[in-house]
């Protein structure tokens, strides 16, 4: 080989290596830009949070003073305010491996407890001696949160531990790192304290009463045997039922046999063989099937594990799956608390998700009266912004454990806005008032 040829080839591999280091460096720099700034992120989430707890903390406290509904309504809204505060907050901490469900239903149960005052404050009516009582109860567990939050962010100020860490921790026994051990069961022993926590009975969806009732279709049922359980979950997940092996069953207000395969998680009642869920976990593609596609063989799917009469609503595509809302209907009335979720893989068409606790919990025949309140006396209960475009008889939900059989009215309001009015049939009282979110990911309420 020529010297000069020498040359230029160590010249090349030389520059050629100078790019490389220089590229990994810029690489390596983004990156710990990146994980710097997330982890100031989680850092300021977990601030927020425990200011927050102090917040609900001292408001919980003035709760058990008041005496008007005025000062009840100040007290229900700043409850409610920094309770989804602290609910965003906590979601947006790396701790989804610790499991944390019972914190997240009480701050939950706090502002949806607020939510029920505040209607009995618009009413006039004063608080009862069980909800003073709920006051109690929730000053003590907020006590215990807020200051197990500030232990927790003392020790990460003082052992340098980083929370963006905890995400991949899942036990203690699993990490070499003696700091995130201590920090994971530090938010694991905050979880435990609520284990205790007493029910609260209020008219709200989180009340206790509602999570702890025997579900309408499974009430009476007899109990199917597991291998025809199996047989019910591998039919759903389309493969043999060998594909499918015992998992632990659910043991709740709805026991179910449950299974698992290959990315597939299934549960069937134990009580009448339904199915309740189907989960298939796995990287889904590029979109080669539209929505419309989607609702075709959400619609085929339901009628092949039982479910016909259904009519669609809304639905939202995410990270490839079509995720869409299915309600019973019933002589022409929709039933909205009998509802189904169908999750379909947009690229190859495949079904990935299955719910269907809600219609499992409410479904029944029901009996519908003559509505009390005609058509035209409804309208005129609608605000002069809106024009009724069309309308419709519906069930929906109450915020207690109650029914409202109620006209739906789809109206545009202001700049074409859509907006679903629901009025009592019977009382003529405005029930619910949703503005539908239209976008290119899908229709959603809110």
């Amino acid at each position: 080989m020529k010297k000069r040829t020498m040359i230029r080839i160590i010249s090349y591999l030389t520059a050629l290596f100078l790019v490389l280091g220089i590229s990994a460096f810029r690489g390596n720099y983004h990156t710990i830009q990146y994980q710097n700034a997330l982890e100031s992120s989680y850092r300021k989430s977990l601030d927020e949070l425990t200011s927050l707890m102090g917040n609900i903390q001292n408001t919980l406290l003035k709760g058990t003073y008041v005496g008007t509904p005025a000062q009840i309504s100040m007290i229900s809204a700043q409850l409610w305010k920094d309770a989804a505060s602290a609910k965003s907050c906590l979601s947006s901490l790396p701790v989804g491996e610790l499991h944390l469900e019972n914190t997240y239903r009480f701050l939950s149960q706090v502002g949806d407890f607020s939510m029920a005052l505040s209607k009995k404050s618009m009413e006039g009516q004063d608080l009862s001696l069980d909800e003073r009582e709920s006051f109690e109860s929730m000053i003590d567990y907020a006590q215990t949160l807020g200051n197990d939050l500030l232990s927790l962010d003392d020790y990460i100020n003082t052992s340098g531990t980083a929370l963006g860490e905890l995400a991949d921790y899942s036990d203690q026994e699993d990490t070499d790192d003696p700091g995130v051990a201590t920090l994971g069961s530090g938010f694991e022993e905050m979880e435990e304290g609520f284990t205790s926590y007493p029910k609260l009975i209020y008219d709200g969806p989180f009340s206790d009463h509602l999570t702890d009732r025997t579900p309408v279709m499974t009430q009476g049922q007899s109990t199917v045997t597991r291998a025809a359980a199996l047989k019910k979950a591998a039919a759903a997940a389309m493969v043999d039922p060998e594909a499918l092996s015992d998992a632990p069953d659910e043991n709740s207000n709805m026991p179910l046999y449950c299974f698992s395969g290959e990315n597939i998680n299934v549960g069937v009642t134990k009580q009448g063989g339904y199915l309740c869920y189907m989960r298939v976990s796995r990287d889904v593609g590029d979109p080669e099937k539209s929505v419309d596609n989607a609702f075709t063989i959400a619609r085929e799917y339901l009628e092949k594990v039982g479910m016909g009469s259904m009519k669609d609503s809304y639905y939202e595509v995410a990270n490839g799956i079509c995720t869409m809302n299915f309600a019973y209907e019933q002589d022409g009335v929709t039933c909205y608390p009998d509802l189904v979720k169908v999750g379909v893989a947009l690229d190859t068409g495949s079904v990935v998700f299955f719910d269907a606790r809600g219609y499992l919990m409410n479904h029944q025949e029901r009996e519908f009266s003559a509505p009390m309140l005609t058509d035209t006396t409804a309208k005129e209960i609608l605000s002069p912004s809106l024009t009724v475009q069309s309308q419709n008889m519906a069930v929906i939900p109450t915020s207690g454990m109650n029914e409202a059989y109620c006209y739906e009215f789809l109206c545009e309001g202001r700049e074409g806005q859509k907006v679903l009015v629901y009025i009592n049939s019977a009382t003529g009282a405005e029930e619910q008032v949703l503005i539908l979110i239209e976008s290119d990911n899908g229709v959603l309420t809110v």
